[in-house]
């Protein structure tokens, strides 16, 4: 039913002028939709965590959009991203490191709990990666995908943005950690 990269809105299937009542609506079809997949795809391998995940993400965007504060920041969020992507130039600085990471999240006026809650890395890897605390950073599989992630949220090419980091990483942070 919904991609990872869909926001709350297209997640439930509404525009983002929906009403309350039109959310609380469009909650319990994207639920019964998951539902009736669940049914017909039941005994598939790894399927009752696709659908667990799927419940997961309309779960956020109910309890997002139904509380006017969460709804009103996350309006504010998905302003920001839309503005940021249509004033990118392209160009990527090299090295790609966590503090232009911390520079791409500040420029995006998003905090560490703002982009934890935008993709569920916890905030203490965030700030290792930013800080570039290598001790304190996930393995390096999990690193990529964090970057990855990171990348998507500021709207940079993410493939791009992990290979630049992952880079700087190898050459400059790993070596501190043999030290």
């Amino acid at each position: 039913m919904s991609k990872s990269n869909e926001n709350y809105y297209q997640i439930l299937r509404i525009t983002r002028n929906a009403s309350a009542t039109e959310i609380v609506a469009a909650y319990h079809a994207a639920k019964g939709v998951v539902s009736s997949q669940a049914l017909a795809q039941s005994g598939e391998p790894g399927h009752s965590e696709l659908i667990n995940q799927q419940i997961l993400r309309i779960e956020e965007a109910y309890q997002t959009l139904t509380d006017p504060q969460k709804r009103q920041d996350y309006d504010q969020v998905l302003q920001i991203v839309s503005e940021e992507k249509n004033n990118s130039t392209g160009a990527l600085p090299e090295p790609f490191t966590g503090l232009v990471l911390k520079q791409y999240r500040e420029s995006a006026r998003l905090s560490l709990e703002e982009v934890f809650r935008i993709t569920r890395i916890p905030v203490r890897f965030l700030r290792a990666i930013e800080e570039e605390l290598v001790a304190e950073m996930p393995a390096r599989v999990y690193l990529q995908g964090f970057v990855k992630n990171l990348a998507q949220v500021y709207k940079l090419p993410s493939k791009e943005v992990a290979r630049l980091f992952l880079e700087h990483f190898d050459k400059n942070l790993s070596r501190s950690e043999r030290s």
